[in-house]
């Protein structure tokens, strides 16, 4: 393929934009319980043990995942060490890759200005940009989840089989999710055009089945089945059914029943899409309600796998932030159209959204500004959590919360004036580029000072002292929560001296021969010293470190 000068200077401009945002700092905080830690730790234990066909959680059966980002994971651990920075590289690698994408896409849609403006969007957007710079598995499975819609909008039977490669490897990323994600938007798309086919009147409702795409279906089918088998079979040959049936299970239970800690609102996925994803989430509302056009396919198969998302992980009944990331890509596409569109003067920016991007920007400025003055006076937040005395003992860890970081919020504010005072000077897409340049700054400068100062409150008082146990001659527990941390930074072994590995449970009620250091919320204790003869250490943040002796 020939590349013109202007795309090979983009491609140069863009990777280069993607490694400066992406790379530096990924290991200047510690890795987040519990997703960052749970793959970090499943990429520590397959490397110290070998086992690199299936994936470990305290060194026993992990069954929640497949292994694809986990074995992306073990190659940079084996690059930059076990750490955050290992745990994050795949992340900041997929984050240049994925710019570098929708740069091209854009560009073959429509022209060049548009695969900038993706571009710009998607960096310019809070939570697109900041999951480059974490450790969980979604940002690699979306891009393989958008690359196959994007190829089965293609008519050829070769993107068909491309489709199909790229489903199989986000089902060895995440799981079968993949598959139904792609499915119910193909079926949504079939829908829709065979709709579009009795209204013109060459259809009738009887043909609905005969006219099915079963031989393109088949294509798709084998290729993802192919791909995504081949580790299955692989597993199921060596170790049995096991996986394959717990697997299962836990898929259904994921649809079924929500998590501890994860229920929300059935609305709360519309919600973090529209703070999350700001300020593409504004620009992008005017397409999702345009109406499309006969000939517009690609538009409507990336508008089925924005609402195929968005409903499904608001039925499921676990709500997490990143569930409706597969959004992203889609979402950041219709805003890159709507300001395409408006800047070539085929349409206006409805008032209302004008109106929202101010409201929405000078509130998430305000929220920023007042951060220091709340991190300084956390007496203030202590009477809304008073039935919480975990949440108010975190209010007691020392962070530093200089005023200096007022500065973002203020930038942000000002980026919001100005966007309102350049639409009156200067041409629109001028204007909206600068505001976008603007917003991908602000979400840098937050993400180098805000994520330590959040983890500060969270975990850092455990993590640190799990980090001192590490080498010991003893082990780790925690009781009451849920956790992978103290497996990760306090180095749990393989293996003891006699060439076995004590559970979480056996190390808290069983007979021992070693210290073993419990970790456990404030709101637990209580609990804790009915069950288990063990001495307090210290306390600190609403943790309290004790010792079975």
């Amino acid at each position: 393929m020939n590349f013109s000068f202007h795309e090979k200077f983009d491609s140069v401009v863009i990777f280069s934009i993607g490694a400066i945002l992406f790379l530096p700092f990924l290991g200047g905080v510690h890795l987040f319980d519990w997703d960052e830690i749970n793959f970090a730790e499943c990429s520590r234990e397959m490397l110290l043990t070998g086992d690199y066909l299936r994936l470990q959680i305290d060194y026993r059966p992990f069954y929640e995942k497949p292994p694809l980002f986990i074995w992306l994971q073990v190659i940079s651990m084996k690059i930059w060490g076990i750490n955050e920075y290992g745990a994050r590289f795949p992340n900041a690698v997929a984050g240049i890759v994925t710019l570098l994408l929708i740069y091209r896409l854009g560009k073959s849609y429509r022209d060049r200005q548009l695969g900038w403006l993706w571009v710009l969007c998607y960096t310019g957007s809070l939570l697109p940009f900041f999951y480059f710079k974490s450790g969980i598995i979604d940002p690699v499975f979306n891009l393989f989840i958008f690359l196959g819609i994007w190829q089965l909008s293609e008519p050829k039977l070769k993107n068909t089989l491309w489709a199909g490669v790229f489903t199989g490897l986000a089902v060895l990323t995440k799981g079968p999710v993949a598959l139904l994600l792609v499915m119910l938007t193909w079926l949504v798309f079939y829908i829709y055009q065979f709709i579009n086919k009795l209204r013109a009147g060459t259809h009738r409702w009887q043909t609905f089945f005969t006219e099915a795409p079963y031989s393109k279906f088949m294509v798709y089918i084998c290729a993802a089945t192919l791909i995504s088998g081949s580790w299955f079979a692989a597993d199921y040959l060596k170790n049995g059914p096991d996986f394959l049936q717990k697997f299962i299970t836990y898929q259904i239970r994921l649809f079924s029943t929500h998590d501890a800690g994860h229920k929300g609102f059935p609305g709360y996925h519309f919600v973090i899409l529209l703070i999350g994803c700001f300020p593409a989430s504004v620009f992008s509302i005017q397409y999702l309600i345009k109406k499309i056009g006969i000939n517009e396919d690609k538009i409507f198969w990336l508008k089925s796998l924005f609402w195929v998302v968005l409903i499904l992980f608001s039925i499921v009944q676990s709500k997490i932030v990143h569930y409706s990331s597969a959004c992203y890509l889609p979402l950041t596409f219709f805003a890159a159209l709507t300001i395409d569109d408006i800047s070539k003067n085929k349409m206006h920016l409805y008032p209302a959204l004008s109106r929202m991007l101010s409201g929405i920007g000078l509130l998430l400025a305000l929220i920023i500004f007042s951060l220091p003055y709340f991190g300084n006076n956390t007496d203030l937040l202590k009477p809304f959590l008073a039935k919480d005395p975990f949440a108010i003992g975190n209010l007691e860890a020392k962070v530093n919360w200089t005023y200096l970081i007022c500065l973002p919020g203020i930038f942000l504010a000002l980026t919001i004036i100005a966007r309102k005072y350049w639409m009156s000077k200067i041409k629109y897409r001028s204007s909206v580029i600068l505001f976008l340049l603007g917003t991908t700054i602000f979400t840098a400068w937050i993400i180098l000072l805000l994520p330590a100062r959040i983890e500060a409150y969270s975990q850092r008082a455990a993590i640190d002292f799990y980090k001192s146990r590490a080498g010991e001659a003893g082990y780790v527990a925690v009781y009451g929560f849920k956790s992978y941390a103290h497996l990760f930074y306090a180095q749990k072994p393989p293996k003891d001296d006699k060439g076995v590995v004590p559970s979480n449970q056996e190390l808290l009620y069983s007979p021992i021969t070693k210290p073993v250091y419990i970790v456990c919320k404030i709101n637990h204790l209580e609990r804790l010293l009915g069950e288990i003869k063990c001495r307090e250490i210290k306390r600190e943040n609403g943790f309290v470190f004790l010792v079975r002796e």
